[in-house]
Formats: C-alpha cells, structure tokens, sequence
C-alpha cells in the first residue's frame, strides 16, 4: 500500500509527504521500507518524512520517535536530508515548538491561511488506553478544530509530547492503522462496540475518515 501510494502521488504531484509514528508497533513496517526492493526502488528524493507526535526528549534518546525512524530506515534509503521534517521536542518550550512544527508544515506544504496540509500516508498505532498519536482519553486537544499541532502532557506520568490535532489526521488522503500485540484487545473490542465518543476512546477519531483509513489488527488483538 505503500509503495502503491507513493508512486501515485509522485506521479500526480511530483511529491509524497508520509507521516509516521513511534512504538513498537510501526517498527516492523519500517523495517520492510529498508528491505523491500520495491520499496528500495522509489525516488526516494521525492519523499518526505514527518512525525504524527513526539516525546519530549533529545533526536537521540532511546525514546525518540525520530531515532526509531531514523534506525530502522531513514539512514538505510537515500533520503535527503533537506526531506526530513522531524519535531524539535527537545526545546524546553513545548508549546513554541509545537508553534514551529506547525510553521513548518504549513511552508512545506505551501497552504494558504485557513488551509489544511493533506499528507498523502499516515502510519498510526493504538495505545492501550485507546489513544492515537498522542491524542489520550478525555484531553482537551481532541477538541481543538483550529491548531494542527498541539503540546500535550500524558496524563500518566506528566511527560511532554507534541502532536498534530484531528483536523490535521483527518485531512489524510491514506491513514494505515496497525495494531499489535493481545494487550490491545480489550481496549480496541471496547471502542469497536461503543457510541461514538472520541473523548472516552481517542480511536473513535477515525470514524470521521473510515472510508481512507485501513486497519491492520494482529490476529492476537482479535482472538485471545
């Protein structure tokens, strides 16, 4: 789906805007990105990476979401530098880099005032508790229709992110979501049966895009 999207919209528009996020889960995928010939075989010049979120932390601390992407395949493809576009959530100030992703994004995709950025492919995970990039229950940024990147604090041990807000996720012309692991299954049976209730269940996000986003669920999450 991949490969198949990004020489699509190559074709179309001479350019492929991803953004991707961290965990565990995306791991696998990003692997395949360096050692699939297909994969191998795009004009990767033509490419151009962001990130859904990001810890709070330094570009090369374990947790970053930028160094998992850079060691699983950003340094393995000839990607120039100048098509990486990765959070600076190392600044002290989370809400003014925060402010300066959004900027970023906003000149590389060349939008006018009121505009929303499309990316062509977002990679997402689930969390345990339901979120979604770093969109965790009942966080007011959920709401938030204006911004397209927000600070946030996760609400279980006060740590820092940044992340792009629902209008920019829901902008995507492809949204994949993979879901790993038998630890997801009960949050993910909750939220496939309950109303729609983003706040509770940050996942449910996605049921305003249901016909762009695909899933990709382990068969441990559906059968335990």
């Amino acid at each position: 789906m991949f490969v198949e999207a990004a020489r699509a919209a190559i074709d179309n528009a001479g350019v492929f805007r991803m953004a991707v996020s961290g965990g565990a889960t995306p791991k696998g995928f990003f692997q395949q990105l360096a050692e699939d010939s297909a994969s191998r075989s795009l004009p990767w010049d033509k490419i151009q990476v962001f990130w859904v979120d990001e810890r709070c932390v330094a570009p090369d601390s374990p947790d970053s979401n930028y160094k998992l992407a850079f060691d699983t395949f950003i340094s393995k493809l000839p990607i120039p530098q100048n098509n990486i576009y990765r959070i600076k959530a190392e600044n002290k100030d989370i809400a003014a880099a925060a402010r300066d992703y959004q900027r970023q994004i906003i000149l590389v995709f060349g939008c006018e005032t009121g505009q929303t950025p499309q990316f062509d492919f977002i990679v997402l995970g689930m969390g345990a508790d339901g979120h979604i990039a770093s969109l965790f229950p009942n966080s007011d940024i959920i709401l938030n229709e204006n911004d397209l990147v927000a600070p946030v604090v996760q609400p279980v041990n006060g740590f820092g992110r940044i992340t792009i807000t629902p209008r920019l996720l829901l902008a995507a012309r492809k949204i994949i979501v993979l879901i790993w692991g038998s630890q997801k299954a009960d949050i993910l049976q909750k939220a496939m049966s309950a109303k729609f209730d983003p706040l509770q269940f940050p996942v449910h996000i996605l049921r305003q895009a249901a016909e762009r986003a695909i899933w990709i669920v382990d068969k441990s999450v559906l059968w335990r």
